[in-house]
């Protein structure tokens, strides 16, 4: 059951309607909400999914949701695996399901209300958990327009490229492999949601031209290999070729025991990989890691590690990671080698009544046509302080709640509309009970804000805080942390978005429907397709989750 509330908000500072809202109520276990434009108006419809099935709300010319669903479908099956996807290309969402007989159907909502009958566009073996999951199957793999299907099995999943105009539809499939990963999901407060069920994860794979060719390549991977299945010009049912990595594990100096006196030195063991561009010529190149050994094979992202490395280089001490990156200001990217010292068990232990450092080398290879240099030509340090372990463990508790603050401070940034003055992004944040708006106070995205939004990885943050710094600096330049102060540093970005509207009056007010407390999440997305960004408040009160949708009423200017 979903209780709804729609009315009109007002702005307190003009009196002026400001938002249209519609509220959600719904128990907590058991349902999904997703958004996306399933009747092809251009706003985002609202998809409730639980265990009977699907139901589908749309947004009405109020600019509210349906207080009823116009459209119900049952799940057709015990085992079924769901995903949203725009098959047909047209820019309208439908509701895909995989069954566990292996026939994949699709559903569209009808004009007159209800989902059509389906039509069947795959039938392949599966592997599905009892229930209804969320299976992320309908994905654009090769980047040519069209959705592909992968399919979870037993030990290898199966990708379907698209294939318009041939008798299927479809080609040969591809094979990954991958660790089964097939577990119970107690519920995410980052998503409209709470969900409650299983999920099957679809393996780790990516796609980008690998081979510097121009077209979309296919890598998947696994703890023991790395398959490549090139474009020739069409992807292959057979990786191209594989790079064992088990294989160059074995071949590894075998170590004995833990080596008490350099801990660090378990890092020799691992084995890592990379493609780039380090001569500037097509095709790419491969670079491998073995523990502190790296091998150079140009071109290599065309055959693999065929024949004799053309350049093998050899770090001492402890390798943390490598970086590939620009660092000299030409145009072809630059080795980075960050080396950690070695650290013994006595001093771990004498930390822990004296204050003490670790020291991390960060070593610059310039590129020189296409090789790195045999010496580093940049040489920079990191340091990190530590105070006496034990007054730090007897702090811990003080440290993670100041840091758990920081990550609860709502506010997020507004995208501001084209058409807007020009000036920085709005913000979105909670003052009292209510939901409030600052105009173009917010700073630069900055690298801990695009991380928590998926935009950036893990390396090119380190990039951000860390390398992009020695960069400017040069050679020699040293930078030291201390522990002892990163509560004070900046970890979430709704503790910089409030800091930098402080002492600003809010543009727009809005009464909140839930308590502040209980608010988990503030989403800015465009409901209505109007080319203006909407709010959405996500909660949870008791046994139920609170979703208050504030759609911008047809009044007030485009910000």
């Amino acid at each position: 059951m979903i209780a709804l509330f729609a009315g009109l908000c007002l702005a307190a500072a003009s009196g002026d309607p400001a938002f249209v809202e519609t509220v959600f109520r719904m128990p907590e276990d058991g349902a999904r909400l997703a958004l996306h434009d399933f009747t092809g108006d251009g706003a985002l419809d609202l998809l409730k999914l639980d265990e009977s099935g699907v139901a589908l709300y749309t947004l009405g010319p109020g600019r509210t949701f349906a207080g009823e669903p116009t459209a119900l479908l049952a799940w057709p099956a015990g085992r079924v695996g769901w995903d949203l996807c725009d098959l047909d290309g047209d820019g309208v969402y439908e509701l895909a399901l995989v069954l566990e007989s292996g026939v994949v159907r699709v559903y569209r909502p009808l004009a007159g209300g209800g989902f059509d009958e389906g039509r069947t566009v795959l039938e392949a073996e599966t592997y599905l958990p009892r229930g209804a999951s969320r299976v992320r199957f309908a994905r654009d793999v090769d980047g040519d327009g069209h959705v592909d299907v992968v399919l979870p099995g037993l030990g290898t999943h199966q990708v379907f490229l698209a294939r318009p105009g041939t008798e299927s539809g479809w080609a040969a499939p591809i094979e990954i492999a991958f660790e089964l990963d097939a577990r119970h999901d107690m519920g995410d407060p980052e998503s409209l949601s709470s969900y409650f069920g299983q999920r099957v994860r679809v393996p780790w794979f990516r796609i980008e031209d690998v081979d510097g060719d121009g077209r979309a390549d296919v890598v998947s991977e696994t703890s023991d290999r790395v398959a490549f299945h090139l474009a020739q010009p069409e992807l292959d049912s057979e990786p191209t070729w594989v790079l064992d990595l088990a294989a160059l594990r074995a071949d590894l100096p075998r170590r004995g025991n833990i080596d008490f006196d350099n801990l660090l030195s378990v890092l020799d063991d691992r084995v890592d990989w990379r493609i780039e561009d380090i001569d500037g010529k097509p095709p790419r190149d491969l670079i491998v890691m073995l523990g502190p050994k790296l091998r150079l094979y140009l071109g290599g992202a065309r055959n693999g590690p065929v024949g004799t490395p053309d350049q093998v280089l050899k770090s001492s001490g402890n390798v943390l990671w490598t970086f590939v990156r620009q660092v000299e200001g030409d145009a072809l990217p630059d080795l980075q080698i960050a080396r950690g010292q070695r650290i013994s068990v006595g001093r771990v232990l004498r930390s822990l009544i004296l204050p003490s450092a670790i020291h991390f080398d960060l070593y610059t290879y310039r590129n020189e046509g296409g090789k790195f240099s045999t010496r580093p030509t940049r040489r920079n340090r990191v340091t990190i302080e530590i105070p006496r372990l034990l007054s730090f463990i007897e702090d811990a508790d003080e440290f993670e709640e100041k840091i758990k603050a920081q990550f609860e401070i709502p506010a997020r940034r507004l995208p501001r509309m084209p058409g807007a003055p020009a000036r920085g992004d709005d913000i979105i944040d909670i003052q009292g009970s209510e939901l409030v708006i600052f105009e173009g106070c917010a700073p630069e995205p900055f690298a801990m804000e695009l991380a928590m939004d998926g935009d950036i990885g893990a390396e090119q943050l380190v990039e951000s805080f860390f390398l992009a710094d020695f960069d400017e600096r040069g050679d020699g330049a040293e930078r030291t942390i201390d522990i002892g102060d990163m509560a004070t540093y900046d970890f979430a970005p709704g503790d910089v978005l409030r800091r930098s509207c402080k002492g600003r009056e809010p543009a727009l007010r809005h009464a909140l429907a839930l308590e502040p407390k209980d608010v988990t999440r503030l989403i800015a997305r465009d409901i209505d397709g109007d080319g203006r960004t909407d709010v959405i408040v996500v909660g949870k009160k008791d046994d139920e989750w609170v979703v208050q949708f504030l759609v911008r009423s047809g009044v007030v200017d485009a910000r």
